[in-house]
């Protein structure tokens, strides 16, 4: 900011159009530079206080809105970003008694509302969540947030066409990259929509996007380490972190590999990604220029995105084309509709090349599968399977609620009723609350289940989530939305699982996994083979057991496992890119 600026409310307006335009580092020096030259104000504070939240600078963004309410207690703003910021670092008491005071203050503000359902919904009572958020947008029927929020506390706690019918109508063509993702992630969920539906409703929300920054001609040859870009918000412990982290030191022997973390948070995950890495690139807080300029300046051969529709995305950034060569891989499933992103990595499994008119990407095959999964080294040891001391048979999943669904429930029922006295444990977080498991009860009744022989679970930690596959002798998967992480989890604690396919790349997730670690033959094609797999997995006790206890030698011998194998089927597609002439 310029001195020229000569009034508060001046410099609130330069830095606050600096920070929409995405450079939010910048917005934040320019607002550090306000207080400098104008004194302490709690307008300035607030501000500040908003764009250090944004960045996930908690604490600091705490500091300043608690020093803009000591200076005028009834800036609501003020409130509303202090109980945010207290709610990033999860503490949920103090965020609550922020949100309450300001419902003192401003009786029904929507902002609070939706803060208190923000609370209830990450500690997955999902019901209370909901009325915090009906209440909201009674308050303010424009509140976009509220709605969205809404919807998605809906999909996770089994009202899924309800909470689809609120995303649709806030995802008109050109609206916020917020709702945009969230409403096309929640396509991949639904059994109500083809992949052919997907692709159409992913090209309608994109709107018209920008014209790239300018073309790429043929470049030079390449070199013998050629530089590859990866863009992402998940270099932590994320599924994405934990499928890269055992393949990234054979990338990088490679290929000169630069990262461009759109992350605010570290952990140890990004401490065993980043030594890897010949460029690491904070780019949370710059605007999608600043992040295309960096990354033409680094002069990339080839640029990955990690994310698709996922959290903390930056499609933009190539729909500016940032590199003569971009491709989606390993965080998302689906085609991006982004008109610059050349290619999509996949397999075979996961998408046969029948299924390229579902993508605007060129499909790309890394076979057996796209992935390697690095399991936690806190995994206990696997144990016998428990029908063997209980005798009767325990199906389980551990999956997201927000992927169960009418089709999965009846897919369930059906091997519950083959198997007579069988039961089934169904664990997440949103089934601390009774509403959502009173709503699983009704679900199974449909089918004749007696709520008996449901057994629900909330959260725990994940070392004890692990140790409680030693209570399940069978997964069951969900669909379409498969299993990933939560399958190869499953497998690694030597849990066979059972799933189905469908028309796109998450609904064959599983399948695909199954297949490159010789166990296709667990995977269907329909309800019926389903049910039929399952129950034939029960009937004899000793070949269960058998593929129980040898399932980790079985998954250390495969490419979803071991690094190297999968990193010698990988890195030859990627050079196999990198060849591919650039331009139209």
């Amino acid at each position: 900011m310029s001195l020229h600026i000569d009034s508060p409310e001046r410099a609130i307006a330069h830095a606050t159009g600096v920070a929409q335009s995405g450079a939010l580092e910048e917005a934040v020096g320019h607002f550090q530079r306000a207080l400098q030259h104008f004194g302490y104000r709690a307008d300035l504070l607030t501000n500040l206080g908003l764009t250090l939240a944004r960045l996930g600078r908690s604490d600091e963004a705490v500091h300043a809105l608690r020093n803009a309410l000591l200076l005028d207690p009834r800036l609501r703003e003020a409130h509303l970003n202090l109980g945010l910021s207290l709610l990033g670092q999860r503490r949920f008491e103090e965020a609550a008694g922020v949100f309450s005071q300001a419902l003192t203050l401003f009786p029904n503000d929507s902002g609070a509302l939706d803060g208190l359902g923000l609370i209830a919904h990450q500690q997955g009572y999902l019901h209370k969540a909901q009325s915090h958020y009906e209440r909201a947008v009674a308050a303010d029927p424009h509140n976009e947030q509220s709605r969205l929020n809404w919807a998605n506390s809906l999909l996770e706690s089994l009202r899924a066409d309800e909470g689809l019918a609120l995303l649709r109508e806030l995802a008109t063509a050109g609206c916020s990259s917020t709702i945009a993702s969230n409403y096309l992630m929640s396509l991949q969920y639904s059994d109500r929509v083809s992949a052919a539906e997907i692709l159409q409703e992913t090209l309608r929300v994109r709107g018209q996007p920008a014209a790239p920054d300018s073309a790429w001609s043929a470049s030079g040859p390449l070199s013998a380490r050629p530089k590859v870009g990866l863009v992402s918000g998940d270099f932590k412990a994320h599924p994405v972190g934990w499928f890269l982290k055992g393949v990234i030191a054979h990338l990088a022997q490679a290929f000169e590999l630069h990262a461009y973390a759109n992350q605010t948070q570290e952990d140890q995950i990004t401490g065993e990604l980043r030594p890897h890495m010949h460029r690491w690139r904070a780019i949370a807080g710059l605007s999608d220029a600043q992040v295309c300029a960096l990354i033409r300046q680094d002069g990339l051969d080839l640029l990955i995105d990690l994310s698709g529709y996922t959290a903390g995305h930056r499609l933009d950034v190539f729909d500016r084309r940032a590199a003569p060569r971009q491709a989606s891989w390993l965080g998302y499933f689906g085609t991006t509709g982004v008109s610059q992103m050349d290619y999509i990595l996949l397999d075979a499994e996961h998408a046969p090349h029948d299924h390229q008119p579902h993508f605007t990407e060129q499909i790309v095959h890394i076979d057996p599968i796209r992935m390697c999964f690095s399991p936690p080294p806190y995994a206990g040891a696997v144990s016998p399977p428990p029908c063997q001391r209980n005798g009767l048979i325990t199906f389980g999943s551990f999956n997201n609620t927000a992927k169960i669904n009418g089709t999965t429930v009846a897919l369930w029922a059906r091997c519950l009723n083959a198997v007579p006295g069988s039961r089934m444990i169904i664990k997440w977080k949103s089934l601390v609350e009774p509403a959502t498991k009173n709503r699983l009860r009704e679900l199974f009744a449909v089918h004749g289940i007696n709520p008996a022989r449901l057994y629900f679970q909330s959260a725990s930690a994940h070392d004890a989530m692990l140790e409680e596959y030693s209570e399940v002798d069978i997964a069951l998967d969900t669909f379409p939305f498969t299993g990933g992480t939560t399958t190869c989890e499953a497998l690694w604690m030597g849990v066979p699982v059972v799933t189905c396919r469908g028309d796109r790349p998450v609904s064959r997730q599983s399948a695909a996994m199954l297949a490159a670690v010789g166990l296709g033959h667990l995977a269907a094609h329909s309800g019926d083979e389903f049910e039929a797999i399952a129950v034939g997995l029960c009937q004899n006790v000793h070949e269960l057991a058998a593929l129980r206890l040898g399932m980790r030698e079985r998954l250390l011998q495969s490419p979803l496992f071991d690094p190297q194998r999968f990193a010698q089927a990988f890195i030859p597609v990627l050079w196999d890119l990198l060849k591919r002439p650039v331009g139209p």
